[in-house]
């Protein structure tokens, strides 16, 4: 068990990065770019994108109170909530830029030890979303 906590450790310590400054672009039929995580990235099996809806819309509301209310913040939840409903038009590369636009937006928030495990738990929906994006290949 001690050896779960200091990969745990390692992990979170890892975390500190220099995120992108502006949205990255996307062009239909190109990979959608996950965020950063970390130097350990899930590996999943790719779900449809619109399975993941609900996480979305918990991290675009839940979630991301925890982190304020600070107009950064607002962008973050905005760029959320706007992945979900692209996603649920069935639109894969407006889903893609609202992903990097999230994540450009959380990577800008201020390094705060007490939101990390919200700013975390954004950023691993994001990467999910990304891999799924991906993997539908515009296909639902």
């Amino acid at each position: 068990m001690k050896r779960c906590w200091l990969l745990l450790l390692v992990a979170v310590a890892a975390c500190q990065h220099e995120g992108p400054t502006a949205p990255l672009g996307y062009t239909s039929g190109t990979t959608c770019a996950p965020p950063t995580l970390a130097p350990v990235v899930a590996t999943v099996q790719p779900m449809v994108p619109a399975a993941l809806r609900s996480a979305l819309l918990d991290a675009s509301s839940r979630v991301s109170s925890a982190l304020g209310t600070s107009a950064s913040v607002q962008l973050v939840q905005t760029a959320l909530y706007g992945v979900a409903a692209n996603i649920g038009a069935s639109n894969d590369a407006g889903a893609c830029g609202q992903v990097t636009t999230a994540a450009s937006a959380v990577a800008a928030l201020p390094e705060d030890p007490a939101t990390l495990p919200d700013r975390d738990a954004i950023r691993l929906v994001l990467m999910l979303v990304a891999q799924s994006l991906t993997a539908a290949g515009g296909q639902h």
